[in-house]
C-alpha cells in the first residue's frame, strides 16, 4: 500500500455481500482455480456499515495511527 497526500494507490477488497459468480470467469488475483469466498458466508446477517467500520479500526492499529480524521461514505 503507498500513501501520497492522504490518498492509497492501492487497496485491497473485501467480499462483503455479493453475486461471486463472475468469479467463476476470471483468475481471481492471478491464480486459477482460486475459490472466492464472502464474508457472509462466514458470519450471516452482515452489515456493511460494521464491517467497513471495523476494517478501517484494524489497519489503523497496524499502521500505529490514533488520530485521524476519516470518513465513511457508506
Amino acid at each position: 500500500m503507498r500513501i501520497s497526500r492522504g490518498c492509497s494507490s492501492h487497496g485491497i477488497a473485501i467480499n462483503v455481500l455479493m453475486d461471486l459468480t463472475p468469479f467463476n470467469y476470471i483468475n481471481p488475483c492471478g491464480y486459477s482455480k482460486l475459490h472466492m469466498t464472502q464474508v457472509n458466508d462466514i458470519v450471516s446477517n452482515v452489515d456493511l456499515f460494521i464491517i467497513s467500520k471495523l476494517l478501517i479500526k484494524e489497519f489503523l492499529s497496524i499502521l500505529n495511527i490514533s488520530n485521524i480524521k476519516y470518513y465513511n461514505y457508506l
